[in-house]
């Protein structure tokens, strides 16, 4: 990756926001970090999605309470902008944004037209070029909504379940043929994996309660890699594609699994009270937030690394190849956060890269290319800021 290559992209919002130790524990007494200078700073009010390929960056705000989207790229190095988004003849707003670009740099977007989402389209992250463009049925465009939109290496893909649900060809959109002919049944997906889940017929299983049927398929190749009975009716959230990683919820009861090629699945950690929360993940490693601890488990080993309590001090946000990137308050310095790198087995060794001023500072994704979002929506003041990491962070 150029331009940005071990950098850090931040919003910094101008509002107050307290915080220091958890009771009871002492405070760590640290050299003081070096301040981190930003590579460039852009007003980010409405950031809802960013994208980044090569040496650009794109940055998708909400500019309405109608949910419509302005689309820009810029430098990934300065922060200069490139090009902004022109609206193909009879759009009248941009209504949707994928979450991710795929490797290609083609992002998928929503286009509004007659007071609908109705066009989907498929967009170049360095010249904002439009690449593609497909109407979509009634059905499909009163549904579609950001969350909805998926592109992967060779095929993109609509919709939150089995009728809805829609593949076309990344290259010129054509359509891809259906995962399940079955309408009855609810998905999620993201660019490697789609889970489909059919439900019980009650019916059949005489008024007692049955198992569903969770079939998983490759989004890109359409091909069904296996299927298996699962406990309870919900759908399944896909936590990591590598290895695949479901949380799956029960009455109250929240699990994550692993998975292997057969569907053969191995805990990860079980909670009956459905207090598991994700905090990150990466490079095979999850960290989940649960009952006032912190914990990491090895997703690979399906073992548990280590855990800690929960604390201002220590806010797990990133997971990289050579540690796990937290974001600190600083217990001397006044709106000034710290950017620590902790080692994956033992996050009480750690190196500190830097610390940033500001008030306030929340991730909003993070990308395997060392390029990390944080941001604070619809906050007055907000920025959108890249800061270079040290080297010595192995960035």
């Amino acid at each position: 990756m150029s331009g940005l290559a071990g950098a850090l992209l931040l919003s910094l919002a101008g509002t107050a926001c307290g915080g220091g130790s958890e009771e009871g524990e002492p405070e760590e007494k640290d050299a003081k970090p070096p301040a981190l200078k930003p590579l460039w700073e852009l007003e980010a009010e409405g950031l809802r999605t960013l994208w980044q390929h090569g040496d650009t960056v794109a940055v998708a705000r909400v500019t309405s309470t109608k949910g419509e989207f302005s689309l820009s790229g810029h430098a990934a190095d300065s922060g200069t902008k490139k090009w902004s988004f022109a609206l193909p003849d009879g759009a009248t707003s941009v209504c949707a944004v994928s979450e991710k670009v795929n490797s290609a740099g083609r992002g998928l977007i929503g286009l509004e037209k007659g007071g609908e989402c109705s066009i989907l389209a498929a967009v170049d992250v360095q010249d904002g070029s439009l690449g593609w463009q497909k109407p979509l049925d009634d059905v499909q465009s009163n549904s579609l909504k950001s969350s909805d939109l998926t592109i992967g290496e060779k095929a993109a893909a609509i919709g939150d379940n089995c009728f809805f649900h829609q593949r076309f060809d990344v290259q010129d959109g054509s359509e891809l043929p259906p995962l399940v002919k079955d309408d009855d049944c609810v998905l999620t997906k993201d660019e490697s994996v789609t889970a489909i889940l059919h439900e019980p017929d009650d019916e059949k299983s005489g008024g007692k309660r049955a198992a569903s049927t969770l079939e998983l398929y490759g989004t890109d190749t359409g091909k069904r890699l296996w299927t298996r009975s699962i406990e309870g009716d919900s759908l399944p959230e896909i936590i990591a594609s590598e290895p695949l990683t479901l949380a799956t919820s029960d009455d109250g009861r929240r699990a994550v699994e692993t998975y292997d090629s057969d569907g053969k699945a191995t805990a990860i950690v079980d909670d009956s009270s459905g207090s598991i929360e994700v905090a990150a993940v990466g490079e095979g490693v999850l960290v989940i937030a649960q009952k006032g601890k912190y914990r990491a488990y090895d997703l690979r080993a399906g073992k548990e690394l280590w855990s800690r309590k929960k604390s201002d001090r220590f806010t797990p946000e990133l997971v990289k190849r050579n540690g796990i990137i937290s974001i600190e308050e600083s217990p001397e310095e006044a709106a000034t956060f710290r950017l620590t790198r902790h080692d994956l087995r033992n996050p009480d060794q750690r190196e500190m890269l830097g610390a940033v001023k500001s008030e306030a500072v929340e991730v909003l994704e993070r990308d395997a290319n060392s390029l990390y979002v944080v941001e604070l929506p619809g906050v007055p003041g907000t920025l959108l800021a890249a800061y270079p990491l040290p080297d010595k962070g192995g960035e």
